[in-house]
């Protein structure tokens, strides 16, 4: 995703941080940049997560206490002012799962990501990158939409996946939805493919480490059954299974 840009520091938002899931894998790629490669840096402006229990894990983990505001209170002078560069998150994924009650958009746990949706378009410092992971199934559903439409129309190309960590060589068959996002005109010295807009990519174009998945994107309702029932909540219930995926 940032392969492509001369600059080799990231200063980040993390929304719906969780127990810092997506931090994790933002410092790693700090780490993993070689010693023949220019050196990395990973500044964490602000996480925002509404779960106590989480941010306690996440404080443990990193050593910083996430915000716990409301993310559906969050405006674009707030978010402009930490001069952020790239954003991470991972909504919550009841609302999008198949064996859920699929309220998708009416779904009050939907409300976090749809005020983003509201808030980019008035950002006077868009961020130049915009990571958005999801379950399987959140590309069929209204939100998937309005997002897409919201990067369209702020400037972004977009880049989606469906990919496991099992393709990577790590033994978890746990099919995930990415939206990578970025900024047109923010590198014009490096421009992302659009003809791959609006395809869904089980491998990582250039990136031969990551083998091609084998999934339509129709599979593994038994791990969406799984998290239908919830157990840890970001910007809704109080505990909701999607999590970060990083334990203490």
């Amino acid at each position: 995703m940032l392969e492509d840009e001369d600059k080799n520091s990231r200063t980040i938002l993390e929304f719906f941080s969780g127990i810092g899931g997506m931090r994790y894998a933002a410092e790693a790629w700090a780490e993993l940049a070689g010693e023949s490669a220019p050196p990395r840096a990973v500044r964490v402006a602000a996480s925002f997560e509404i779960s106590e229990v989480c941010n306690r894990i996440y404080a443990h983990n990193f050593g910083d206490m996430p915000k716990t505001k409301s993310i559906e209170n969050l405006d674009a002078s707030l978010l402009d002012s930490f001069c952020a560069d790239t954003w991470l998150m991972s909504p919550p994924c009841q609302p999008y799962t198949s064996m859920g009650k699929q309220r998708d958009a009416q779904d009050p746990r939907a409300r976090a990501l749809l005020h983003l949706c509201e808030v980019i378009p008035k950002l006077t410092s868009p961020p130049t990158y915009i990571l958005l992971e999801n379950v399987n199934h959140f590309q069929h559903s209204q939100s998937h939409g309005l997002w897409l439409e919201t990067m369209k129309t702020s400037g972004y190309v977009c880049h989606e996946f469906l990919l496991s960590p099992a393709q990577i060589g790590i033994p978890n068959e746990r099919l995930r939805y990415y939206c990578l996002a970025k900024r047109q005109g923010a590198n014009a010295s490096a421009p992302w493919d659009t003809a791959l807009c609006g395809l869904l990519l089980n491998t990582v174009p250039g990136d031969e480490a990551v083998r091609p998945g084998v999934h339509d994107g129709f599979e593994n309702d038994a791990e969406d059954e799984e998290e239908a029932r919830g157990e840890r909540g970001t910007q809704g219930d109080e505990v909701e299974a999607c999590g970060n995926g990083l334990e203490a």
